[in-house]
């Protein structure tokens, strides 16, 4: 099991750039995976690594999920990074790739002629109601982030 110490051993980690680098050779370290995190290996072991910034920082793996505050996966600087359940994580997401209204949550209802507006939460999707007006369907959103404990970067690009 690699520990601190030894991790510290082998790489620098820079905790304002999120860089790791060889003690060896002074390389940067980090290819990404095919889910566009930055991975290493160490030994015989590939790790990922954010986890590697938290064990470096805290002395330990951290006990749930890592989650990139900016979104950005590549962006491994401490006070990017947060422990935290998958249901935590899941209130902090980019916004969709095929959202076309430009807000999480807020889409044109063909049937009915209005925006809709609604929220997962636990699970569950919640109506929040139908808008003439977009912007009110963007506001009911904002609320119901608020309510749920929503991210403040939930939604963002």
């Amino acid at each position: 099991m690699l520990t601190q110490e030894k991790l510290k051993e082998l790489v620098v980690y820079n905790r304002e750039t999120g860089v790791f680098r060889s003690v060896k050779d002074n390389k940067i370290l980090g290819t990404p995976n095919s889910s566009g995190h930055l991975k290493t290996q160490i030994g015989t072991k590939q790790y990922v690594l954010h986890r590697l910034a938290w064990l470096y920082e805290y002395g330990e793996l951290p006990e749930q999920i890592i989650d990139h505050i900016d979104h950005d996966r590549t962006h491994n600087a401490i006070e990017n990074l947060r422990d935290v359940s998958i249901k935590e994580n899941s209130k902090n997401q980019r916004i969709g790739k095929n959202n076309k209204s430009g807000h999480t949550g807020v889409f044109w209802n063909k049937a009915k002629g209005k925006w809709q507006a609604c929220v997962k939460v636990d699970g569950k999707n919640k109506h929040l109601g139908y808008f003439v007006d977009m912007e009110d369907a963007v506001t009911a959103r904002k609320e119901a982030n608020a309510l749920y404990g929503f991210h403040e970067n939930h939604g963002k690009r």
